[in-house]
């Protein structure tokens, strides 16, 4: 078998000039069990050149890929895998579709479990570029600041404080002028938009798409409050004499005097998880049977973190669940450039490209019960992530910015 032919049908592939009968030569090559060796001869043989490339991150997939595919020989451990796709119906020879996808150039790291033969490529009509930094910032009269051409510098005055933008994150200085009054700013990203706001107790913090975060321009008295929408990420600059709180919705509270965690609270999520990766929290929920809040202290959950540890909020009138070994990676796989898949629903995956691309997603007929595992890079456009899907049975088409999952 012609090992340069393989590579040229996986370069066709990554490069989305495949014709529709290289597509099914390639398709046929991959599902065949009989090709696993050369398979794995091309895949050694593009490691071998791309094992230094920007794209290989220095964390070893090897257990992660074995847990998936359930392999009983060894993966080869003359190149170490870094980051790749694997669907698990083709087993292991699917790490081809990958490498020269993993070197760089699509995906990173995607798995779907199905045992659906492979669909014709689905239409497609335009390419989605996807999110970038930006947010709309709402100031205390109501005025607002879209932040995404904003250049470095003052952006306006809130009283006594001065509101500055420098490198990509909004920042808040006192000044020696203007009344010492309580204002409250609003920063909102929309869908296809994240960024960065340093609070003006020092505090960072992160904000996804479809993210909100309301705070005051100065903290004053006992207590630092804040209320979030959305999923942010928060460093909380140590301050025992005024902890910090977190209003999550209006649910549920993280009270905090300095830690690092990262809250995922979007209003289309069944629980609502709060992860803490450094210091201490509290979370504490306040709900009566119909969902409306309540302070009385027989309807009061409240849990104490440790680092590595997420609570979880159900919606409902219930104790909260502690997961104390979650996947840290997951959560903060969005912060750091990348989509993170574990066991997910297509409706779960779709809800995240759907904030990230700023696209409608429509489902016709039944939804298609897939599961899938690892990671993609967020700086992939829409069509390139589509071309992933278009190797399973999800059928895909994308009308304006409505994308439509058929069975």
């Amino acid at each position: 078998m012609d090992t340069q032919r393989t590579g040229y049908l996986l370069q066709q592939y990554q490069s989305g000039q495949i014709s529709q009968p290289e597509w099914e030569e390639l398709a046929a090559l991959l599902t065949d069990d009989s090709n696993n060796d050369h398979i794995e001869t091309v895949l050694q043989q593009a490691m071998e050149q791309h094992t230094t490339a920007a794209a290989f991150l220095e964390r070893d997939y090897r257990a992660l890929i074995e847990k998936i595919i359930a392999v009983d020989r060894p993966v080869p451990t003359a190149a170490p895998v870094r980051r790749m796709v694997v669907i698990r119906r083709w087993g292991w020879v699917a790490a081809a579709v990958l490498l020269l996808l993993a070197a760089g150039i699509a995906y990173r790291s995607m798995f779907i479990t199905d045992k659906s033969p492979v669909p014709q490529q689905a239409a497609i009509i335009k390419d989605i570029a996807p999110g970038t930094q930006g947010a709309i910032l709402t100031l205390g009269d109501g005025r607002q600041v879209v932040l995404d051409s904003q250049r470095n510098g003052l952006i306006a005055k809130q009283g006594a404080t001065n509101v500055t933008l420098k490198d990509g994150a909004v920042g808040y200085d006192k000044n020696s002028t203007g009344a010492a009054t309580t204002i409250y700013n609003t920063m909102t990203t929309p869908r296809g938009r994240q960024y960065q706001l340093l609070l003006p107790d020092g505090s960072k913090v992160w904000l996804n798409a479809a993210s909100s975060i309301r705070y005051p321009v100065a903290f004053s008295g006992h207590e630092r409050k804040v209320q979030i929408t959305g999923e942010v990420y928060f460093e909380v600059a140590k301050n025992p004499a005024m902890p910090f709180k977190v209003n999550i919705n209006n649910t549920s509270t993280v009270e905090v005097l300095g830690t690092h965690f990262n809250v995922n609270a979007y209003e289309d999520e069944a629980v609502t998880k709060t992860t803490l990766l450094e210091g201490s929290v509290k979370v504490v929920k306040r709900e009566t049977a119909n969902g409306k809040r309540e302070t009385a202290k027989n309807n009061v959950f409240a849990a104490v973190l440790k680092p590595g540890e997420q609570a979880v909020l159900s919606r409902t009138n219930s104790p909260f669940t502690i997961d104390h070994s979650p996947d840290i990676d997951q959560v903060m796989a969005w912060k750091n450039g990348l989509f993170s898949f574990d066991n997910a629903t297509i409706q779960t995956v779709m809800r995240q490209l759907s904030r990230w691309y700023n696209i409608d997603i429509i489902y016709e007929g039944n939804i298609p019960e897939q599961h899938f595992f690892g990671q993609m890079a967020r700086d992939l456009s829409l069509l390139q992530v589509l071309r992933g899907l278009q190797v399973t049975k999800v059928n895909v088409s994308l009308e304006g910015r409505k994308l439509i999952i058929k069975p």
